[in-house]
């Protein structure tokens, strides 16, 4: 099983009046135990992407899947960033 997947998962932002498409995931999935690591060049995504599959931004389409369940985002809530430490999230399943 998959520790972590994502299907379809796209997100947008709009600049000077279009909208550029700034993630967009047609497959991932992560095995438990597996380290992975994310690369590529300034401004192509990376933290955008990251952001998405922890939960603090929320994508426009597609699903993301943890431990083969959909998380139930509490996207009204903020994480908590303190300096030197790192940000924490908790999923809630239903």
């Amino acid at each position: 099983m998959n520790a972590l997947e994502a299907s379809g998962v796209v997100k947008r932002y709009e600049r000077n009046g279009k909208s550029l498409p700034i993630v967009e995931i047609a497959e991932f999935a992560v095995r438990e135990g597996e380290f992975i690591t994310v690369i590529g060049p300034s401004g192509c995504g990376k933290s955008t992407f990251l952001h998405i599959m922890g939960g603090f931004i929320k994508a426009e389409s597609g699903s993301i899947r943890v431990s083969g369940k959909a998380p139930a985002w509490r996207w009204k809530m903020r994480p908590c960033w303190r300096r030197n430490l790192l940000p924490v999230l908790t999923w809630e399943f239903p």
